[in-house]
C-alpha cells in the first residue's frame, strides 16, 4: 500500500520500501492518470533514497532504523529499481507535458550507463547494482531479471 507520505509499503517483507516498488508504483499512478499519487511518491522517493554521490537511489528503506521512523537500510542502488523510476518519470513526461519529470528520467539513465553498465566481449551489460557485483579477478555478475526490458526499449527512444 502507499502512505499519505508516498512511501510503497512492503508488508510481506518487515515493511521496508524499495525502489522497484516505489517505481511500480509510479508506473501504476501514471497508467491511471493519477498525478497527485505520482508526486508523492516520487517526492518521498526522492527525500528518502535518492543517493548523495549520483543520480541513483539507494534500494532499501527500513521503518524504525537508527532509532527515526526509519532510513535507509542499504545504500547501494538496484538498477531495476533505478530503470522502473526513470521509465516512470519518462511515462510521467509524456502523460503530463512537465520537463522536470523527463529530466528526472534522463539524470538517472545517465548515471544507470556510467556507473552500471559494463561493456563485455557480449555487449553492454548491466549490473545489478553497484556493490558486490565485480568480482577480484575482473568478472561481473549478472542477473538479467535486473533488466526491465520494457523500460529499456522505452528509454532507448
Amino acid at each position: 500500500f502507499v502512505t499519505a507520505e508516498g512511501r510503497v509499503v512492503d508488508d510481506a517483507n518487515g515493511g521496508i520500501s524499495h525502489t522497484e516498488g516505489q517505481g511500480y508504483a509510479m508506473l501504476l499512478a501514471v497508467a491511471f492518470g493519477d498525478r497527485a499519487t505520482f508526486d508523492r511518491i516520487w517526492t518521498w522517493t526522492r527525500e528518502n533514497l535518492k543517493r548523495k554521490d549520483d543520480s541513483l537511489f539507494s534500494w532499501k528503506w527500513e521503518p524504525g532504523k537508527g532509532g527515526k521512523p526509519g532510513a535507509v537500510a542499504d545504500p547501494n542502488n538496484a538498477t531495476d529499481g533505478d530503470l522502473l523510476l526513470a521509465w516512470a518519470l519518462l511515462r510521467a513526461h509524456g502523460a503530463w507535458d512537465d520537463y522536470k519529470y523527463q529530466q528526472a528520467s534522463g539524470q538517472i539513465v545517465s548515471a544507470i550507463l556510467s556507473k552500471a553498465a559494463v561493456e563485455t566481449w557480449l555487449g553492454l551489460q548491466l549490473l545489478p547494482g553497484l556493490e558486490g557485483f565485480r568480482k577480484a579477478d575482473g568478472a561481473i555478475v549478472v542477473n538479467p531479471s535486473y533488466c526491465v526490458l520494457p523500460a529499456l526499449a522505452e528509454l532507448a527512444k
